[in-house]
This record gives C-alpha cells, structure tokens and sequence, in this order.
C-alpha cells in the first residue's frame, strides 16, 4: 500500500494532483491500494474536493503522528508531498527510527529554510536542526533537479533521486482551446501579469521599478496579491504600483476560481515572475501552454529546467536591457514551439510515467 501524505490541506493545490491520481496514475498502478491523507481540518465534504480517491484528513500531532505510526508498523511505502508543515515533521520526528523508507516530492516550500533561514538563532537551530533530523531518514527524493540539487549541496547527504514533474491541470486540446481563444482577443495594449501571489517573495517592488520605464507605453499590469500574506506588505506594493503606474494597474486581492484564473491567463500577454525561489509552477506551465511570454529570474530552478527542455523563457534581470518593442516581442510560432515543449515534459502522461517509475524503485527496495 502507497499512502501520500500532504502537508497542508491547501485545496487549490492537492485537489487537481487528486484528480491526476484519479485519471491518469491509479488506472494503471497493477492493484495496489493508495491512500491520500491531508494534514489539517476537514472543512468540506471529501466528495466536494475529488471522488474516487482514498481521501483522509489528520489534523493536529496527535491525530498525524496515529495515522503515521499506524502505517509505519504495517510497512506500508510513506511518500511525502512536501515535508513544509511543522506539527507533520514534528509528528514524523517522533518516529524517526521507523522511517528510515519513506519518499520525500520535494516542494517550493521545502526549500523556503534553506534559500532563506530564520533570522533568529533559536528558531534557526530548532527548525533547521529538526528539518535535517527528518530528511536524512528519507530513502529517496523526488522532484525537479534543480530543487533536489540545492537540497543535496546543502545536506551533503547521497539520496537516490527520481525525476517528478507537476502535472499539468487540463488536457493539451483544453489548453490549445484556450490558447486560440487568447489570440483572437489580443489588442494593441500590452497586458502584462506580475507575480502569483502576496508573498514578499513575488519580489513585486523589483519587478515594478524595472517595468516602471515602460509607463508612458501602451501596458497594463495585472497584481494578484491573495493569499495569506501581511498586510504591511500588501499596502506597500499597491501604494509603489499606484506610483509608479497610476491608473494602468489592477490589483486582485481575492482568489480566483480556477476557471476565472484560466481566463485571466488567456487575456494576458506576459509573465513576470521575479521570485527568489521556486513558485508557482502551475502558472508558470499554464502560461506557457496558452503561448504567453515568461520572464522568470534565472537563479530559480524552473528557469533552468524550462530551458533545458527547450522552452523558450526570458530573464526578468535582462528587462532593464530591452527597450519596449524588445520586451512585448513575441510570436504565435514561439508560442506553439513552447506549448509542445512544456507538454512533453509536463503532460499528464508523461508525468504519470514518472509516478509509476517512482513506484517500481519503491517495489524493487522493498523486494531487495
């Protein structure tokens, strides 16, 4: 038995890999069983967030470090989307001797302590010193290179690797629809969409400052700053982008549907994600697949990812190079080369095809 265990219950983000579990993994796993288990509360009714899957909630250490020790005894595979969550790493600490054969999906927010630690010494100790106690117990990791690199280098630790990508949300000829819905209302007003959320990480200030000398062009920008982030910074970032922009920004400061986010995407014709860190790739690959121009910051592994498999992605730090004419530049070719590459590496398919190599190393070491 399989049990993959989230970190957070953050609908918006588990419920589409359940589906893709649902459709396109579980169809072809030879029988075995697997469960899914959402650290946290359970607000909604299971069949509100996907049917057809195995679907748990374990909320609070008690609840989580049960559910764990339960399947631990039962050597059933453990596999880990995301270790982010405290009261989880907490819970898995209190049975480290037991874990020594779990998998670990490396997500953007495991990497968060790492890229940038705790500014006070007695939250850096306790955390870091925690967070490393848990990942050396894993058998394997999973997730992009990039990210299993920066995790590696700083662990110093040997693990073996499997390549798993996020799967994309819709199917290519829903995102092809989409894509040729977005060409027929282009316009001479450039629509440009900066950051995905109203996390400090977004980096909106830099990004705005280096856009600011394109204000008297014919631009409009596009905020989302929902989430959970701090008001002070939320005030900041609409107060720089009023100044520097006036009346050619809008903010959304409530979450979209996915639908209305889809729709958004369509009507854009530029990215700009300036993060640090990795986030956001599901927007990422979806603006790629509705044939959008990217700008991300060459230090955050999607950037090279992407360009390795032949995506055509720009940098946000060469913006201050280009003139305008430069920077809204773009085809419908370039478009299309882009949303092939992104399919073939993020496909439904073919990230399903990672999923069942994953299970066959995890079968092979338990059979050893």
């Amino acid at each position: 038995m399989y049990v993959h265990v989230f970190s957070q219950v953050t609908r918006h983000h588990i419920q589409p890999l359940l589906t893709f579990f649902r459709d396109n993994v579980l169809p072809l796993s030879r029988g075995e069983e697997h469960i899914f288990v959402c650290c946290g509360p359970q607000t909604e009714s299971k069949d509100d967030w996907t049917e057809g899957v195995n679907l748990v909630f374990a909320n609070g250490f008690t609840e989580i470090r049960n559910l764990l020790l339960k399947h631990l005894r039962r050597k059933h595979h453990l596999i880990f989307h995301g270790l982010y969550d405290r009261t989880l790493v907490l819970a898995l600490f209190a049975h480290l001797r037991r874990a020594h054969g779990a998998t670990w999906i490396i997500w953007g927010s495991d990497l968060y302590p790492f890229l940038k630690p705790y500014p006070h010494l007695p939250h850096q100790i306790a955390n870091m010193w925690l967070r490393r106690s848990v990942f050396s117990r894993m058998a394997r990791i999973a997730g992009i290179p990039g990210d299993f690199a920066i995790l590696a280098a700083d662990m110093h630790a040997n693990w073996h690797h499997s390549p798993i990508n996020h799967p994309l949300r819709l199917q290519q000829e829903q995102y092809i629809t989409l894509l040729e819905k977005g060409q027929a209302r282009r316009s001479e007003e450039l629509t440009v969409l900066i950051g995905n959320s109203d996390s400090a990480t977004n980096r909106h200030e830099e990004a705005l400052t280096e856009l600011s000398r394109f204000r008297d062009q014919p631009m409009r920008l596009i905020m989302p700053l929902s989430y959970a982030g701090q008001r002070q910074y939320i005030d900041k970032v609409i107060q720089v982008a009023r100044r520097l922009f006036d009346g050619k920004v809008t903010i959304l400061e409530d979450v979209l549907t996915t639908e209305d986010y889809l729709d958004l995407l369509t009507s854009i014709d530029i990215l700009v994600f300036n993060h640090h860190r990795q986030e956001g790739v599901g927007t990422i690959n979806a603006a790629l697949m509705l044939g959008k121009k990217v700008f991300l910051h060459h230090d955050v592994s999607t950037y090279s990812q992407l360009a390795a498999s032949g995506v055509e992605v720009y940098d946000t730090a060469a913006i201050s190079s280009l003139d305008f004419a430069e920077f809204g530049r773009w085809s419908a070719d370039a478009g299309k080369r882009n949303h092939e590459a992104v399919y073939s590496v993020y496909g439904r398919e073919a990230v399903a095809e990672q999923y069942r190599n994953l299970f066959r190393s995890i079968r092979n070491a338990s059979d050893a």
